[in-house]
């Protein structure tokens, strides 16, 4: 079997597909390819891999550029940058976010709502550090100043950030007045992995190979100085606030069926 790795450049047919989403990179073994090429008879097209897509389900690709990924001769480099490895660390990072995700999921079968408001500040902190911290205040900034990478791409995975938080936020908004919508949680979770996944195997296999290896130490550094500044969410313990207005609803709700209820001796 060929281990030739190849980067597909690659737009996706699908009608409904967001229009910011509709071209990205891939890199994926030869063999593979030919798998998911085997799917369609035209020879620009394949399959998109199993869970690539956001959502959720394998999309058909058309190819539009197609080239072998050359192994360069290595490079002697002083030995603090040949260890310097940002990308690396934030994938390491991704691994464990998935980690947490598996935990969170078990807890929403469980329905604790005591555990989920513990373990959800977990999940937020590392979210914060990860995310609005080491990607967006560091990582991007950097990658800016030495990539021709796109504005509307790094904008995308800004607003999965946005997105991913304000679902957490408003689950967690919800145990304080005594609601467990684990709906909301839910898919915060979906997208979280489907955003894991764009990162993985779209946006950091490209910012990988254009930084050059000085860059890498200096975001490395970076990315060690904020997370120390960063004070984490302490949960405490889960105090259910008192919502008038929905107590209100539920008064008047319980007055309506009260009515509904009224016997007015009618017998027909």
């Amino acid at each position: 079997m060929s281990d030739q790795r190849l980067e597909i450049r690659y737009r996706c047919m699908h009608p409904s597909c967001v229009v910011n989403c509709r071209e990205g990179v891939i890199a994926v073994d030869e063999e593979f390819f030919k798998e998911l090429s085997s799917h369609y008879e035209e020879e620009d097209m394949f399959r998109s891999p199993k869970g690539f897509c956001r959502l959720g389900f394998s999309q058909p690709y058309k190819v539009l550029t197609l080239e072998p990924l050359v192994d360069e001769e290595p490079v002697q480099l002083d030995p603090e940058l040949e260890d310097a490895d940002p990308i690396g660390i934030l994938m390491a990072e991704h691994r464990d976010i998935l980690g947490m995700l598996e935990k969170l999921e078990n807890l929403v079968r469980k329905r604790d709502a005591h555990a989920l408001w513990a373990y959800t500040a977990e999940v937020e902190n590392a979210l914060m550090v990860h995310s609005g911290l080491k990607e967006e205040e560091v990582l991007f900034p950097a990658i800016k100043s030495v990539m021709e990478l796109s504005d509307v791409l790094v904008t995308i995975i800004k607003e999965d950030h946005r997105e991913i938080l304000s679902l957490l936020h408003n689950f967690r908004t919800a145990l304080q007045e005594g609601d467990l919508i684990d709906g909301c949680l839910r898919s915060m979770i979906v997208s979280l992995r489907s955003h894991i996944r764009k990162e993985n195997y779209e946006f950091f296999d490209i910012v990988d190979k254009g930084i050059p290896p000085e860059l890498k130490l200096s975001i490395l550094k970076g990315m060690d100085e904020i997370a120390k500044l960063y004070e984490p969410i302490v949960a405490g313990p889960l105090v259910v606030k008192r919502n008038p207005k929905r107590e209100m609803f539920n008064d008047e709700a319980d007055a309506i069926k009260d009515l509904a209820n009224v016997d007015t001796g009618c017998t027909c």
